[in-house]
């Protein structure tokens, strides 16, 4: 039985959102017993306790039991936890690729996350920030980019949270503004798809993306987006 064909069983619901859970958590950390799990995601004990041996068999998960201090996460595999919490794809939305920039910022967002995660990476294109954040919280996104000031706006909506923060000179700024914080890149996601957020928060390797954007900018790496 593929994954597939196991998220549609009796116990599917539960072992997406352990998978989710557990994608988040740091590798050493005891993780929350049966019973905790259970009352922290509304399920049936059984329930849980069933999706758990589902992603330990699998091997998504190795855990250690280590007698009243509890079990820990000692690996896990994050293809096959992004199989199980059905994530099968990210698509984010960010401004349009008219600059070398932007050419760079998106080649390498979506080669650095692919190369992180093994899961494809679709990015569309729109030019204002406000729009692209309206489309996140609408989920037609799992993360916008916009600049820095920009993101200090937009975060009064406390439906928003920041994701990362890029280098300086990431971001170009779509109007004639020199305010500060124009020139810096800063990935949202919406707060109600936290695991999701979490999870490209642990992915994003900004030293790499910001390597990857100065090549393209300089014409050492052709942009592919």
């Amino acid at each position: 039985m593929n994954i597939q064909e196991k998220l549609m069983s009796r116990n599917g619901l539960a072992t997406v959102k352990l998978a989710k859970q557990l994608l988040n958590m740091p590798v050493g950390d005891r993780i929350p017993t049966v019973v905790e799990m259970a009352g922290g995601n509304k399920m049936a004990v059984g329930t849980t306790f069933n999706a758990l041996r589902t992603l330990i068999n699998d091997k998504a998960i190795e855990v250690i039991p280590r007698g009243h201090l509890g079990s820990f996460l000692v690996s896990k595999n994050i293809n096959l936890l992004l199989g199980f919490a059905g994530i099968r794809h990210f698509i984010g939305v960010m401004p349009l690729p008219h600059d070398k920039k932007y050419e760079g910022l998106a080649t390498a967002l979506m080669s650095q996350l692919e190369e992180a995660s093994t899961i494809p990476v679709d990015m569309a294109y729109m030019a204002d920030a406000g729009k692209r954040a309206e489309k996140v919280l609408a989920e037609r996104y799992d993360f916008a980019i916009v600049s820095k000031a920009e993101a200090d706006e937009l975060l009064q909506n406390e439906k928003l949270v920041q994701v990362t923060v890029f280098e300086k000179g990431s971001y170009v700024a779509e109007n004639t503004s020199v305010q500060e914080g124009s020139d810096v890149a800063v990935m949202l996601a919406a707060k109600d798809n936290e695991e999701v957020a979490t999870l490209l928060k642990s992915l994003v390797d900004v030293a790499k993306i910001a390597e990857m954007q100065e090549k393209v900018v300089k014409g050492e790496i052709q942009p592919n987006y």
